[in-house]
């Protein structure tokens, strides 16, 4: 696989630990699979780390901020609003 940020030609297989940090938090994703680049460090996950990933984001910034629906719901009740 090319880099996709500055096109070396071949990326290198690593396993690493990513640690995600949001509002004073942090959560660190051990054995993360993907591609990376030895000229640049440019990385590229594999599907199934991609998506811990992703999960692990939401969940780390539902955690700093709460639940905003429940925030949503409670600000539009006083003044009878609704969503339509």
């Amino acid at each position: 696989m090319k880099c996709p940020a500055c096109g070396y030609p071949e990326m290198v297989e690593k396993t690493l630990d990513e640690t995600l940090s949001y509002g004073g938090r942090s959560l660190t994703l051990n054995g993360m699979r993907g591609e990376f680049c030895p000229a640049c460090g440019e990385g590229v996950w594999d599907e199934e780390s991609y998506g811990r990933y992703i999960n692990a984001q939401a969940d780390l910034l539902r955690a700093a901020k709460g639940d905003v629906s429940v925030d949503i719901r409670r600000i539009r009740k006083n003044p009878k609003l609704t969503q339509a």
